[in-house]
């Protein structure tokens, strides 16, 4: 059964970039299978999300894609075309494809990927949207 408690904590580092770190170190690695989908997805959103990012330095369209999605997946009331779905789940393909090597082994990154497209896929199929 999923919990829903939010006693795994994770802090974040607004002064890094995102998503070519390691990323969500310090979390339970049961996290993405005991936790409710909504807490996992917002969870990766804040991650790969810099609210310190005046210039656009920190962040990349890989990190921002796995952001709007994550929140798509969460289930966020948005609305998504196919044509803004399918730019960001090939961003987010694209993304976990990079983490799908050794250096990222024993990382949550690629984790992390696959979870969002998993999860950002059923509500697309659910939705109609693709």
């Amino acid at each position: 059964m999923k919990r829903n408690s939010s006693t795994a904590n994770v802090s974040v580092d607004f002064t890094q970039g995102r998503g070519f770190g390691r990323m969500g170190e310090g979390l339970p690695a049961d996290f993405l299978d005991t936790r409710e989908p909504l807490v996992v997805t917002s969870t990766i959103a804040a991650l790969y999300a810099n609210p310190e990012d005046e210039d656009g330095s920190l962040t990349n369209k890989y990190s921002r894609a796995i952001v709007s999605l994550a929140l798509f997946a969460g289930g966020c009331p948005v609305t998504l075309t196919k044509q803004q779905y399918r730019k960001l789940e090939r961003r987010v393909r694209d993304y976990a494809s990079f983490m799908d090597c050794e250096q990222y082994e024993g990382a949550n990154n690629l984790s992390f990927a696959r979870y969002v497209l998993r999860h950002a896929r059923r509500r697309a199929q659910g939705e109609g949207v693709i």
